[in-house]
């Protein structure tokens, strides 16, 4: 979804979405979860693309909050994308554990396809479909609500209807937000951000480095998507 945020973006919270650079377990379409894997050497070539293409993207741009999941693919992604980013003014990375990727439960380190058919085929169309022993995309979703509720709210200010909005607090500066995660999870936090249903989580996708941007005016309940899964960066890797 191509486009850009209003340049009148006056109290705007910006956030953008990254998916960690590709695994070795993602080469190998094994299934991760909770589980973690290095990145792979194409993994790393992502990262440090992305890191010069938000050089540019976010030139001129304060950076006020960058949140990363605790899981190590997520960690070390996150750490060539900001040294390839080259900035010296970013904030200090914050660990969010409500950032971690879905439980895969007993599924975790196999092989994609050799998970049962009807299994699989479940959790491709119903987000309620729960990994045996793990989680569901609805439990994702729930994990994001609260996600927004907490690290993406602005901070000292309450929830307000849009039209009871003061001059003085409508023109207050624009807040940008980086969140560096997992697919599934991004996913989820983006259909719980946008206030879409849960089904809407199976309808996109995320690339590994995959970058999305979205946006909500002070005042309003739901996000908008202005980017989504960008991977323009990745096609010099």
């Amino acid at each position: 979804m191509p486009g850009s945020a209003p340049e009148d973006a006056a109290g705007m919270l910006d956030v953008y979405l990254i998916r960690h650079g590709e695994t070795i377990y993602n080469s190998q379409h094994r299934i991760q979860g909770t589980l973690d894997s290095a990145l792979s050497e194409k993994g790393k070539r992502q990262c440090e693309s992305l890191g010069r293409s938000l050089q540019r993207r976010l030139q001129g741009l304060e950076i006020h909050d960058w949140y990363v999941s605790p899981q190590g693919r997520a960690r070390q992604s996150s750490a060539i994308i900001r040294q390839f980013l080259g900035r010296s003014d970013l904030p200090e990375e914050t660990v969010e554990n409500d950032l971690r990727e879905i439980d895969c439960g007993e599924a975790e380190g196999m092989i994609r396809f050799d998970l049962d058919a009807e299994l699989l085929e479940n959790l491709h169309r119903d987000p309620y479909q729960r990994y045996p022993g793990g989680q569901s995309v609805a439990d994702l979703i729930e994990r994001g609500k609260s996600l927004r509720d907490t690290i993406l709210r602005v901070p000292g200010k309450e929830e307000i209807p849009r039209d009871s909005i003061p001059v003085s607090l409508e023109r207050q500066q624009t807040r940008r937000v980086v969140i560096v995660s997992h697919g599934n999870f991004i996913r989820a936090l983006a259909t719980a951000l946008t206030g879409m249903p849960p089904e809407f989580s199976l309808r996109i996708s995320k690339g590994n480095t995959g970058l999305s941007h979205l946006a909500r005016r002070t005042g309003e309940k739901d996000f908008k998507i202005y980017l989504w899964n960008d991977l323009s960066h990745a096609a010099e890797v």
